[in-house]
């Protein structure tokens, strides 16, 4: 459980700056939990800044640029941080 002076670090790998925002603005809605998200437009620059900070969770959108294959840009992730949970969005009708 967070308290008021904690906050969950998430890293937000999504090249949409509309869809930024609104991610953004959900997390923001929260009123007992704080978010702190760092947005990157790529999954090498999501990789960068795992070389750099911890965080708590990655939300990863699979229609980013460099996201050629979904388990691929998962597996990149999870060799920089491998305890970190990876949360994946997509517009993608496919369940697999």
């Amino acid at each position: 459980m967070l308290t008021r002076n904690q906050s969950l670090k998430i890293l937000l790998v999504e090249d949409d700056p509309a869809d930024v925002a609104l991610i953004e603005d959900l997390l923001g809605s929260f009123s007992e939990a704080l978010f702190c998200v760092q947005a990157v437009k790529s999954l090498e620059a999501g990789e960068k800044c795992l070389q750099t900070a911890e965080f708590d969770a990655i939300l990863l959108d699979l229609s980013a640029p460099d996201c050629l294959g979904g388990s691929e840009a998962i597996a990149r992730l999870k060799a920089r941080s491998p305890t970190v949970p990876i949360l994946v969005l997509t517009d993608i009708n496919d369940e697999d």
